[in-house]
C-alpha cells in the first residue's frame, strides 16, 4: 500500500512537471514571432490630434499585433527630470485581422524643447523586450506665456522687453540718416494700450499701423508667431547719443491678464552729417516733430480691495432678487468707475417664477380645452405648454449656475498651495464656479481656467 502512494505521488509529479515544461514552451513558441526586430518596426507615436505643448497631458500609443494584453506586462517609463508619467493603459486592439494589443503612454512635458525618450521594456511571453518613443517637439503653453514687445532694426538689430540689459549704442548713424523699425508684439491676445514718448531734436513718425492696434481679439490664433504693430521712422537732427524713445504697451495675454512691456534702456550714437550744423538742443528745429496718431494718457489702473469686490457681488445679488432695471444701472456704474467690463448682466430669479406661473396657466387652458373636445385650439395650446418648458428648463440651468467675483490674486493649474504653474488675475473679475474641493474651487473666465482658494471668490447667490 505505501509503495502504492509513493509511485502515485511521482507520477502526479511527472504529470505537474510535464504540464508546466509545454506551458512554458506554448509560451516560447508564441513569443519566437515578437521577436525584437519585429518590435523595431513599431515605436511610441504621439496622438496628432493633440497640442504638443508643455504642461499637458500627450498620449503616445502604439499596437502590437497578435498579442493580447494578457501575454504582455509592461514596465514604467523612464523619463528624464522635466517630463511626468501620467498613466498606461492597455486594451484589445481589433484594427487588424487579429487581435492585438494597443498600449497608451500619457506623458507631460514642463520645458519646450525636442524630447527623444528612452525606449519602454515590456516582457512579451518570457522574452524582456524594448519598443522605441518617436521624437516629440514641446512647444510653449500660451497660457503660460507673458506678452512680449520686440523692436526690430531694418540692419537686422532686434531687442526685446525679455532683454534685462542692452549694450550701447546699438546703432551709429549722421544726423538726418532715417532710422527705420518695426514694433512686434508676441504671445498677446489684444492690445489695450500702446503708446510712445516724441524724441527732443528729431523726426519721429508712424509710418503704417497694423491690424492688432484696432483691439481684434486673438484668442484662436495662440501661437508664437511675432505679431506686427507699427512701422516707425527716426530722423535724428543733432549729433549726439540720443536715447531710444519710450515705447509703452499695455496687453493681454492668452490666459486673460494684463501685462504692462517696456524695453530696456539703450542709446544710439549720431554723428555729424554733411550739411547740418551742430546747435543748441534747446532751441534748434522746436517745431519739427511729427506725430501722426493721437496719442492717450495712460489711465491709472484700479486696485480694487476686498471691501470693493464684495459691493459688486451685493449689487449683482442685488440685480439677480430686482424686478425693475434700477438695480443694474447701479452695478454697471460702479464696475464702469472700476474699470471694470459690465456686459455680463444678471439672470433675474423672477422670470423663473414668471414662465413656472405661465405654464401652470397654459396647463389649466389646455385641459380645459380637451374637456370641451376643441382638440384643434388644445394642440396649438399644448405647442405653447412645450415651449414653455424648454423655457423653465433653461432658466433653470441659469438660475442654478454658479458664479462669483474673484477678490485673490492668483490661480492656479492644480489644488496645491506648492504649485508651480499659476497666473495672476485681476480682483473684480467675473467668474464662473465649475468645480469644489474642500477649500478649493475651479474657477473659469473666458476660455481660461484654475484653482483658486474658496475665499477668494465671492460667491453670488
Amino acid at each position: 500500500m505505501e509503495k502504492w502512494r509513493i509511485k502515485s505521488e511521482h507520477k502526479f509529479s511527472r504529470r505537474l512537471l510535464i504540464s508546466l515544461i509545454l506551458l512554458f514552451q506554448m509560451t516560447a513558441v508564441h513569443a519566437k514571432f515578437i521577436s525584437q526586430s519585429d518590435l523595431d518596426s513599431l515605436s511610441f507615436k504621439p496622438d496628432s490630434y493633440q497640442q504638443w505643448i508643455t504642461n499637458s497631458d500627450i498620449k503616445f500609443e502604439v499596437v502590437i499585433p497578435e498579442v493580447s494584453p494578457e501575454e504582455l506586462s509592461v514596465d514604467s517609463p523612464v523619463l528624464p527630470d522635466n517630463v511626468v508619467f501620467k498613466s498606461l493603459l492597455r486594451t484589445e486592439d481589433y484594427s487588424q485581422e487579429e487581435i492585438g494589443t494597443r498600449i497608451e503612454v500619457w506623458l507631460s512635458f514642463s520645458k519646450k524643447g525636442t524630447y527623444q525618450l528612452q525606449p519602454l521594456s515590456l516582457r512579451v511571453g518570457a522574452f524582456r523586450r524594448k519598443i522605441s518613443f518617436d521624437p516629440i517637439k514641446i512647444g510653449f503653453n500660451p497660457k503660460e506665456q507673458l506678452p512680449v514687445l520686440h523692436i526690430h532694426f531694418a540692419d537686422g538689430t532686434e531687442i526685446s522687453s525679455e532683454d534685462s540689459k542692452v549694450a550701447s549704442p546699438v546703432q551709429i548713424v549722421k544726423t538726418g540718416q532715417k532710422i527705420k523699425f518695426t514694433v512686434y508684439c508676441q504671445y498677446a491676445v489684444q492690445l489695450i494700450q500702446y503708446d510712445w514718448d516724441i524724441p527732443k531734436d528729431s523726426i519721429f513718425a508712424q509710418t503704417k499701423a497694423y491690424e492688432i492696434t484696432e483691439s481684434r481679439y486673438r484668442e484662436n490664433d495662440k501661437s508664437d508667431v511675432l505679431i506686427p504693430v507699427s512701422d516707425f521712422e527716426w530722423e535724428p537732427l543733432v549729433s549726439g547719443e540720443m536715447t531710444f524713445p519710450t515705447i509703452n504697451m499695455v496687453a493681454t495675454s492668452f490666459a486673460g491678464y494684463k501685462s504692462d512691456l517696456k524695453l530696456p534702456s539703450f542709446t544710439i550714437k549720431v554723428l555729424e552729417g554733411n550739411g547740418f550744423v551742430e546747435a543748441e538742443k534747446d532751441n534748434l528745429f522746436a517745431d519739427a516733430f511729427t506725430e501722426v496718431v493721437v496719442q492717450h494718457e495712460e489711465e491709472p489702473a484700479v486696485i480694487l480691495t476686498r471691501e470693493d469686490c464684495q459691493k459688486i457681488a451685493d449689487l449683482r445679488i442685488k440685480e439677480r432678487k430686482s424686478i425693475f432695471g434700477k438695480a443694474r444701472k447701479e452695478r454697471i456704474a460702479f464696475e464702469t468707475s472700476a474699470k471694470l467690463p459690465a456686459d455680463k448682466n444678471e439672470f433675474k430669479l423672477i422670470y423663473l417664477g414668471l414662465v413656472i406661473l405661465a405654464i401652470i396657466v397654459t396647463l389649466i387652458f389646455d385641459v380645459l380645452l380637451f374637456r370641451k373636445k376643441k382638440i384643434l385650439e388644445a394642440i396649438v395650446v399644448t405647442v405653447f405648454l412645450v415651449c414653455e418648458t424648454i423655457l423653465l428648463i433653461n432658466c433653470g440651468i441659469q438660475s442654478k449656475t454658479k458664479n462669483g467675483i474673484f477678490a485673490g490674486t492668483e490661480v492656479r493649474s492644480i489644488p496645491e498651495e506648492v504649485c508651480e504653474s499659476k497666473f495672476e488675475l485681476m480682483p473684480g473679475s467675473y467668474v464662473k464656479v465649475l468645480k469644489e474641493t474642500g477649500k478649493w474651487l475651479y474657477i473659469e473666465v473666458g476660455e481660461s481656467g484654475g484653482w483658486c482658494y474658496r475665499d477668494d471668490v465671492i460667491i453670488i447667490r
